[in-house]
């Protein structure tokens, strides 16, 4: 159990600086099958070059390119057709994001979404990923 006490102390009167107690605290540990040696699996290189943030600047134009030329849709499904699907879209970009933040940052590796599919799913389901990935890449878009 951890107590927090207050107290005002130095010669600023009316500050009140804050310590903690530690009291009775027990430590949490994982059992042997839950245990993740990041090390073994892989090792991320964090090395951002400038070739890499104009990479990052030229696909932050892109996207304000591809909102701009929404008037497409703006046109053919109205102002709250276009609302409520960009709404819809961008519910499941930021959830897909958040999740890919939160696999991320528990086992930060190289690989990319199929990597955490085969991972944290099945093997089989990071190689269908993998390939679906691979088929709507490389088709023709129009």
């Amino acid at each position: 159990m951890n107590t927090t006490n207050y107290e005002e102390k130095g010669p600023h009167a009316g500050t009140v600086e804050k310590y903690c107690v530690e009291v009775d605290s027990f430590p949490v540990v994982a059992g042997a099958e839950h245990r993740l040696d990041v090390a073994s699996i892989d090792v991320v290189q964090r090395r951002l070059k400038q070739r890499h943030v104009q990479m990052i600047a030229i696909a932050g134009t892109l996207g304000t390119g591809l909102f701009l030329g929404s008037g497409k849709a703006l046109s053919g499904a109205g102002p709250v057709g276009a609302l409520i699907a960009y709404a819809l879209v961008g519910t499941v970009a930021y959830a897909s994001l958040c999740s890919i933040g939160e696999m991320t940052s528990h086992a930060p590796i190289s690989g990319t979404f199929p990597h955490f599919a085969a991972r944290w799913v099945d093997p089989a389901l990071g190689f269908a990923v993998g390939w679906n990935y691979f088929y709507v890449s490389s088709s023709p878009r129009y």
